[in-house]
């Protein structure tokens, strides 16, 4: 009797042990699931891939070789814009209009039905983002990917007479219109306000390369000013390692 209780007692620890191995192996593959799945879930959980936020350059082509548009270069979509967080969730929040002197709301709805002007593909550029990252009613310094404040008010772009009516939101408006095909008589201002902060040899794109060389750091160091990587990037842009 004391063989067969000990015998019991062996097969019972066994048991225990291999309980706890595999426990430990479905914890273990959860929390793994978990880490990941803060980027890497599919579509119908309503989350992205990680590439989906790499930045990569967009070449629009015009015929007339001196047009602006074969200069203007952002790597981000406006989709990306977004998806990274930006305007502190509030951009296409309703609003009061100055220039068409009216109230606005729901523009951006427009954009979760679109046709793709190459492949002729209807797209849902907010399939996944959530409406904080929209249209909340006021901004959240928390929802910026660079947590930080960058950029002035539509009242002020107003009375700077930036904006137009064909775009009442203002640039990242353009934007969102100029990519999924329009072209219009004021895509050449645009381009070169565009240019002129976040191209080439835009003043705010070559300061922070110049901040950046100047620490001795490399391109993806966030601590080298992030309000200016914040402001690049409500502009489509986002520094990568050739850029340095």
């Amino acid at each position: 009797m004391k063989n067969s209780k000990i015998g019991k007692n062996k097969i019972s620890k066994k048991v225990k042990r291999k309980k706890l191995i595999v426990n430990k192996k479905i914890n273990d593959s959860v929390n793994l699931k978990r880490k990941s799945n803060n980027i890497t879930q599919g579509k119908k959980n309503g989350s992205h891939k990680l590439k989906d936020f790499l930045p990569k350059t967009i070449i629009y082509k015009n015929s007339n070789k001196n047009s602006l548009i074969n200069k203007f270069r952002p790597n981000l979509t406006p989709r990306q814009i977004f998806q990274l967080g930006s305007f502190g969730g509030s951009y296409w929040r309703p609003i009061y209009s100055g220039v068409l002197k009216k109230n606005l709301e729901n523009q951006h709805l427009k954009y979760k039905n679109i046709k793709d002007p190459v492949t002729g593909k209807e797209e849902n550029w907010w399939e996944g983002i959530s409406d904080n990252l929209l249209i909340k009613l006021k901004p959240d310094l928390n929802l910026n990917k660079y947590k930080v404040h960058s950029g002035t008010t539509l009242e002020y772009w107003e009375e700077k007479n930036w904006i137009h009516s064909q775009d009442p939101y203002g640039w990242v408006q353009w934007y969102c219109e100029f990519h999924s095909g329009r072209r219009s008589d004021d895509d050449n201002r645009q381009i070169q306000r565009w240019l002129n902060f976040a191209g080439p040899n835009g003043r705010f794109y070559l300061r922070l390369i110049n901040m950046i060389k100047a620490a001795g750091t490399k391109y993806d160091d966030l601590t080298i000013s992030p309000v200016i990587r914040q402001g690049l990037q409500h502009w489509g842009v986002m520094l990568t390692e050739k850029d340095i």
